[in-house]
């Protein structure tokens, strides 16, 4: 799935989850259910609920599960996010949401 907009909501069946890839500075919050949240390289892992934020920390993997059913996060790219030049329009994190997939882990 490719979405071209700086800001997104990302709705997540139970158990489902999502690839983002090169999201630095990408604030995932909230809105509803529980999503829980992995960054490749961190010791711990993050608990997203409604009106709690993350932001991420690095361009390492994130994978972004709901968890105990559904889930719905909203995605906004951080002024960090945003690539110098032609390609303003465009946060890296954007081009790195690859798939959804709504199979059970």
């Amino acid at each position: 799935m490719r979405i071209d907009t700086n800001n997104a909501r990302l709705p997540l069946e139970a158990k489902g989850y999502a690839h983002l890839e090169n999201a630095r500075n990408l604030r995932l919050t909230g809105l509803e259910g529980v999503t829980w949240i992995t960054v490749e390289g961190e010791l711990s892992d993050f608990f997203v609920g409604p009106g709690e934020s993350f932001v991420v920390p690095s361009d390492a993997k994130v994978v972004a599960t709901a968890l105990n059913g559904p889930a719905l996060i909203e995605l906004k790219g951080c002024a960090g996010a945003m690539r110098s030049g032609p390609a303003t329009r465009r946060a890296p994190w954007l081009r790195g949401l690859r798939r959804l997939s709504l199979r059970v882990l």
